[in-house]
């Protein structure tokens, strides 16, 4: 599929709340990305986790596959057990994340809005 037909899809089935750049990337490693027609591009955008990592690296692609065989995603609903984590408390964790938006995230998603009902 080109980069042409994957926009055609996504203008009529996303909605566009921000603009995309005209490209439609299949494929990463390290610092570089590729579109449809095997374009390579640098990728100075500062996504997440991919600025301090690079596209694809093997630890990380080992971890994520030997756990997508175990589990997913378990939803807030549920609890799950802490293995792959630091032995940290959860709230120390936030705390030394590499950047300062994932350390101050944390605590806005857990913070209980004022009218709520306990």
């Amino acid at each position: 599929m080109t980069s042409v037909d994957t926009i055609a899809i996504f203008d009529k089935y996303v909605i566009g709340n921000y603009r995309r750049y005209p490209v439609c990337l299949v494929r990463g490693d390290g610092s570089h990305v590729w579109d449809a027609e095997g374009k390579r591009y640098l990728d100075f955008f500062p996504g997440w986790g991919c600025n301090l990592l690079g596209h694809c690296p093997p630890r990380v692609t080992a971890a994520v596959r030997e756990q997508v065989g175990k589990l997913i995603h378990v939803p807030n609903t549920w609890y799950m057990n802490r293995k792959g984590c630091s032995p940290r408390p959860w709230s120390s964790a936030a705390a030394s994340t590499p950047n300062a938006s994932s350390a101050t995230a944390a605590p806005r998603r857990t913070r209980r809005p004022s009218n709520s009902r306990v």
